[in-house]
């Protein structure tokens, strides 16, 4: 057996290993499945706020302004929570 044979074993062992203590910790709901739509809420999320403050940047009239003002900080804010949940998902996955 060659030294490349059995570093190729010993990573397909390695892998195997990796996939059961995923399995087993998300079965004993320890580390929780990534939400498959979290990464597209958080896409979109953030093109509401780039279009808010385009918005704000187009608006001419005092209460046009005083509403893209209002959306700016309610899309930031949308966008930091399903960032902050996205890198909390991240670190889970990777313990």
């Amino acid at each position: 057996m060659d030294l490349t044979t059995f570093s190729d074993q010993i990573s397909i062992f390695m892998g195997r290993i990796k996939e059961n203590l995923r399995l087993f910790l998300e079965k004993k709901e320890v580390v929780k499945e990534r939400d498959p739509g979290l990464e597209e809420h958080l896409n979109k999320a953030y093109h509401e706020w780039k279009e808010a403050q385009n918005y704000f940047n187009n608006a001419t009239e005092p209460e046009l302004i005083e509403h893209a003002s209002y959306l700016i900080g309610a899309a930031e804010r949308k966008y930091m929570y399903l960032l902050r949940r996205y890198k909390e998902e991240s670190v889970e996955k990777i313990t």
